[in-house]
């Protein structure tokens, strides 16, 4: 008999949405229009039964309880089935590892990603988006989500593996992440999709995923023979292999032979998984930032305000983060109207009460950060682009929970303070420059299935401010 627990008895309503249609449930609506399906739930409930073809789940929308579903991983844990299907094609990293390995993962990712490792990156992030921002012409048209995607994964792979990558080798990165990143599964949406359509990208996504792999582990050989031609802690995988070669000294001396904490084949897993989190993040971030700046002149001349009073003409740099306080607001509105992941899959692991509705173990939990970041009972005019809302003493007033972006509890991204940086640098370096302007063939919807919700189109002329 399975253990019940009754973790959240009170203080939340239940509901089930409408519209559901024989056999497909409420699919359709997430397919052709997920945005406003999403939005619509909060008027039904702060947890929200939808079904999926047959087989139903609940979509948490209320900020307190999805907060209570990311920290309580014991209860609410990830779908193992899926975990492992995503292992067999990616490894065992960060995304796809099972708690007790997710800890172990994490503590030694961490000192890559504390305030004082973040520093080191700056000036690898400087010249990233100076040379993105240099590459433009003066009226020139870009499709700005593959230009964003682009920049991001050549930043993060050189963060992950520098003085390693030549140019040739860059590109063969950057080409491979993008056939990945057009055949694979992704998170949110697509892993719901995916559980239950089998939208995996087959035979495409797994070759394109393997060529990747095997970059990526000649690269890894090359640093554990020889080091990075940087400084020793100057990339985001040096904590891993630093405990890898303490762990190997240690029991050498112990005459036990040489034992990495981790293999090259987990170390390229967590080096996949910092791709594709640090690449399509950062690239949805400034894909919708800059559309929504096109549609609000006002905002868009506060930025320049601030970025031609902080930067005077030159590309940011790492120091001037805390001088770019409206920037930093304007992508979090960004990412509070389009969070890059708009649902996010948990599962009870034994039967629990959730919002006075009784759920056996196996239950889909679907925590909804689009859901809560757009309920208008938290913030006013929902729908409105509105960066000073995130001024201190307005943000100050917003409950727990309200911005979930960036997931939550132990299973938190582990680099949003890096993605937000990179955002922030690249949003001011590119907004001295350039106005971005709307051009024709744009096509806003989204695709479901991608690895992070972004318009499938969005062609943008670049103006020269100066």
């Amino acid at each position: 008999m399975s253990q019940s627990h009754s973790t959240m008895p009170s203080g939340f309503t239940f509901g089930v949405a409408r519209g559901a249609l024989p056999v497909i449930g409420h699919l359709r609506k997430f397919l052709w229009a997920p945005l406003d399906f999403l939005e619509s739930l909060p008027s039904a409930g702060d947890l929200v039964e939808v079904r999926l073809g047959t087989r139903r789940a609940y979509v948490a929308c209320h900020p307190e309880l999805v907060r209570r579903v990311f920290a309580d991983s014991r209860l609410f844990g990830k779908d193992e089935p899926q975990l492992k299907e995503s292992q067999q094609t990616y490894g065992s990293s960060l995304a796809t590892a099972p708690d007790d390995q997710h800890r172990r993962l994490r503590r030694l990712l961490q000192p890559a990603f504390d305030r004082s490792g973040l520093a080191q990156y700056g000036a690898l992030l400087e010249r990233k988006a100076a040379l993105l921002a240099g590459g433009w012409q003066d009226g020139q048209v870009v499709d700005v989500f593959p230009a964003f995607c682009g920049f991001a994964t050549d930043a993060v792979s050189r963060a992950l593996f520098p003085g390693r990558l030549g140019d040739e080798c860059l590109a063969e990165v950057r080409n491979l992440f993008r056939k990945v990143s057009e055949a694979g599964e992704g998170v949110g949406v697509a892993a719901v999709l995916t559980l239950l359509r089998g939208m995996n990208g087959g035979r495409r996504r797994r070759k394109a995923v393997q060529q990747l792999c095997d970059v990526l582990d000649r690269l890894i050989v090359e640093c554990r023979a020889g080091g990075s031609d940087e400084s020793d802690d100057a990339f985001l995988l040096s904590p891993l292999f630093a405990a890898s070669a303490q762990h190997s000294e240690a029991e050498t001396d112990r005459m036990s032979g040489p034992e990495p904490v981790l293999t090259d084949e987990e170390v390229r897993a967590q080096a996949l998984s910092l791709l594709a989190a640090g690449t399509h993040t950062v690239a949805t971030a400034l894909t919708w930032t800059f559309h929504l700046l096109s549609q609000h002149p006002r905002v868009e001349r506060h930025l320049h305000e601030e970025v031609d009073s902080v930067l005077g003409g030159r590309p940011a740099a790492w120091a001037d983060l805390g001088s770019l306080a409206f920037t930093e607001h304007v992508v979090t509105e960004a990412l509070r109207l389009y969070p890059p992941v708009w649902l996010l899959m948990r599962v009870t692991a034994a039967d629990a009460t959730v919002a006075g509705r009784r759920l056996p173990a196996g239950s889909l939990i679907l925590p909804s950060p689009l859901a809560v970041q757009r309920r208008g009972d938290i913030f006013a005019r929902p729908h409105v682009f509105d960066p000073d809302r995130w001024l201190p003493h307005r943000a100050a007033a917003y409950p727990r929970g309200s911005f979930c972006a960036f997931g939550g509890g132990a299973h938190k991204c582990i680099g949003d303070s890096f993605g937000m940086a990179e955002a922030v640098l690249t949003l001011a370096t590119v907004a001295q420059s350039w106005r971005l302007r709307a051009a024709p063939g744009a096509d806003l919807r989204t695709n479901p299935v991608a690895l992070a919700v972004h318009p499938r189109r969005l062609p943008m002329s670049v103006h020269a401010r100066r």
